[in-house]
């Protein structure tokens, strides 16, 4: 293969890198709202993590004004949690060995 040969197979193929771009991205347009909900969803969770005492500030309050509800969901929270580390022991003890 010469250097024109090379030239042009270089140029065809940018040239279909673009044509592949262009459709991915009308492709990809419906999906566009999914994308900005999950967006904001890590937004949220990051400013969340800068901001550590709203939830220590909605903790209390919850606290403080349903102390018995509060301590329904902890329980169930406790149950979810020892449920979750038996159920996933489990399965790393019955995982198939790798190849």
């Amino acid at each position: 293969m010469n250097n024109l040969e090379i030239a042009l197979k270089k140029q065809r193929l940018l040239i279909k890198s673009e044509q592949l771009r262009n459709e991915f991205g009308r492709n990809g347009r419906g999906i566009k709202p999914a994308f900005q909900v999950a967006d904001a969803g890590v937004a949220g969770v990051r400013w969340l993590q800068r901001h550590p005492e709203v939830i220590i500030g909605v903790a209390v309050t919850l606290v403080v004004a349903k102390p018995k509800a509060v301590l329904r969901w902890s329980q169930r929270a406790y149950t979810g949690w020892k449920t979750w580390q038996q159920i996933s022991g489990f399965l790393e003890q019955n995982r198939p060995p790798q190849r």
